[in-house]
C-alpha cells in the first residue's frame, strides 16, 4: 500500500519528527494540531481563534493529501478548561456547518505549552487512489513509501 506523508513545516513538526498528516489508501490521518503561527506561538489569545487556526492547518493537510475538511469522519478535541467549550464549539460549526464528525472532547492536564487551549486531531476518508473510478493525482512534493 502506498503511503503518502505532508507536512506543514511547523516548528512543532521539526522538533519532535513527526508529519502533520498520513495518507494510506483512503485513510489520511491528522496529528495533533495546535492553533499555532509559524514560529509556533498561538495563533490567537482565545480557544475560538486557536480552534479556527487549527482547522485551517487540518484543512491545509487534507487538501495536500486529496481531501478536506468535508473527508474528516471522526475529530478528537483535547482541551485544558471545560470553559473553552463554547469558543471551540463555535469555530467547528463555522467549519464543518451541519455536516459535523463523530466527536470526541478530552480534558488534558496541558498541551505543549501553556498558552495553548486546544488541540485537534482529525481521521478523514477521501477516494481511494486505487479505485478507477475516482481517479487522483499523486500530491506533488510529499514523501512516498511502499
Amino acid at each position: 500500500m502506498k503511503i503518502v506523508r505532508a507536512s506543514s513545516g511547523s516548528t512543532w513538526e521539526r522538533s519532535f519528527g513527526y508529519a502533520r498528516a498520513t495518507r494510506a489508501g483512503a485513510l489520511i490521518l491528522v496529528s495533533g494540531t495546535l492553533g499555532a503561527d509559524a514560529l509556533g506561538r498561538p495563533a490567537a489569545p482565545d480557544a475560538h481563534g486557536q480552534t479556527r487556526a487549527a482547522l485551517a492547518i487540518v484543512d491545509e493537510a487534507l487538501r495536500r493529501l486529496g481531501g478536506g475538511l468535508d473527508s474528516v469522519l471522526r475529530l478528537r478535541v483535547h482541551f485544558v478548561d471545560p470553559e473553552v467549550g463554547p469558543g471551540v464549539l463555535a469555530a467547528l460549526h463555522e467549519a464543518f456547518g451541519e455536516a459535523l464528525p463523530a466527536l470526541t472532547t478530552v480534558r488534558v492536564a496541558g498541551l505543549a505549552d501553556p498558552a495553548f487551549l486546544v488541540e485537534l486531531e482529525a481521521d478523514a476518508v477521501v477516494r481511494d487512489d486505487r479505485d478507477p473510478a475516482f481517479p487522483r493525482a499523486r500530491p506533488a512534493g510529499d514523501e512516498e513509501a511502499d
